[in-house]
């Protein structure tokens, strides 16, 4: 039941979704512009590299949050690995 939960906890960690929130901040929704996708790179395309920066390390740090919650859950190591896993992976809205 461990595993169900930290896998669910990576997943509702995941949906936060940064570069949704760096465009509002700059008063562009990345999501209906460029490839219209809500990711680094359409943020690098439509508002360069310094808004990009933030976006990846938010992304990157999703993951490593999800499984160190994971294995503070007391999940083992591969539902820590899964948790993460469940972090990174695309939601489509």
């Amino acid at each position: 039941m461990v595993c169900v939960r930290s896998i669910l906890a990576g997943y509702l960690i995941g949906s936060f979704v940064p570069a949704y929130f760096i465009g509002k901040l700059r008063g562009i929704d990345v999501r209906e512009v460029g490839r219209k996708y809500a990711g680094t790179l359409n943020v690098y395309h439509v508002l360069g590299f310094w808004s990009a920066v933030p976006t990846a390390v938010v992304d990157v740090l999703k993951g490593i949050f999800a499984i160190l919650l994971a294995e503070r859950m007391g999940a083992s190591f591969v539902c820590a690995q899964l948790s993460g896993l469940a972090a990174v992976v695309p939601q489509r809205s």
